[in-house]
């Protein structure tokens, strides 16, 4: 009977203690946000006073400032009569890694959004490319192309960490360009 009451006043205490603490968002690699399953950016942002087609122009200005790495000749763009919707392939080249100087890029699809007073962003569909490089920097295998939620799956996953790092840095600059250009900076007053 103690054992039974030792028992439950334990679990009462720990499934107090696990409510109590909050759930982290999903995570890939400790870096990278998923979203049901699937490597994501995403956020609804609002812009007071601002129409929807400013909003538009703001985007595909941001768009051709950032052109070295969004391919603007793909983009797509779409308009409803509430909403207008910019679609864009993106490619990052990251610099050579590891002792034999693999090439690694990883490509996704970035869709801005508008509507008066507010946008969405959505950076996901990624892709990650590499190549197996011998010492003399030629390629031994490759091009090989992985869905980026595979990528621990691949032979040298030793360097995991350091691409989701990698690429967490530059989408998290592409956001932080794109919330520069969308607001221009305002700030929200009392």
């Amino acid at each position: 009977m103690k054992k039974l009451l030792f028992l439950l006043a334990l679990s009462a205490l720990s499934g107090r203690c696990a409510a109590q603490s909050p759930v982290p968002a999903a995570r890939l690699f400790r870096e990278l946000p998923l979203v049901n399953g699937k490597v994501s950016y995403e956020a609804l942002r609002p812009v007071c006073n601002t129409a929807r087609g400013e909003l538009a122009s703001r985007a595909a200005q941001w768009a051709r400032d950032n052109q070295a790495l969004l391919t603007p000749d793909t983009a797509q763009t779409t308009q409803t009569p509430d909403v207008t919707t910019l679609v864009l392939r993106g490619q990052l080249e990251q610099p050579p890694r590891g002792a034999f100087k693999d090439r690694n890029s990883y490509t996704f699809i970035c869709t801005v959004q508008a509507k008066d007073g507010k946008y969405r962003y959505a950076f996901n569909q990624f892709q990650w490319t590499y190549s197996l490089m011998n010492i003399a920097g030629e390629a031994v295998r490759g091009p090989l192309t992985y869905s980026l939620e595979n990528m621990s799956a691949a032979d040298q996953q030793r360097y995991t960490a350091s691409r989701a790092e990698y690429l967490n840095g530059q989408i998290e600059q592409l956001i932080k360009t794109l919330n520069t250009a969308m607001t221009h900076d305002e700030q929200l007053t009392w």
